[in-house]
């Protein structure tokens, strides 16, 4: 997303600090300036009407408390924001988008 929107900014956060190392190479590499990266537990995100779109992908269900993450990226949404979640399953991909209101 962040070279085909390169006027946009982009946070990645992740529980794995192995995970955002290999992220931070992998944009570093391709010089993307548009991206930051945090080791975050996300469930306890309080970053109130910021971002105008909040993607989750393959998480939710790995979370200590998922509801909270859900409720935190709700929060997160400026009004009118968009929330999208992606869980990929072996035989299907399951997309989830919502508008906030």
């Amino acid at each position: 997303m962040a070279e085909r929107f390169p006027r946009s900014r982009f946070v990645g956060h992740d529980l794995r600090g192995t995970a955002i190392a290999s992220a931070a190479r992998s944009t570093a590499e391709r010089r993307l300036g548009n991206v930051r990266f945090a080791v975050r537990d996300v469930a306890g995100f309080d970053e109130a009407s910021r971002y105008d779109i909040v993607c989750v992908f393959d998480t939710v269900h790995d979370q200590r408390d998922p509801a909270g993450l859900l409720r935190a990226a709700a929060r997160a949404l400026k009004p009118g924001g968009r929330y999208r979640h992606s869980l990929p399953h072996d035989k299907v991909d399951v997309d989830f988008v919502a508008t906030a209101a």
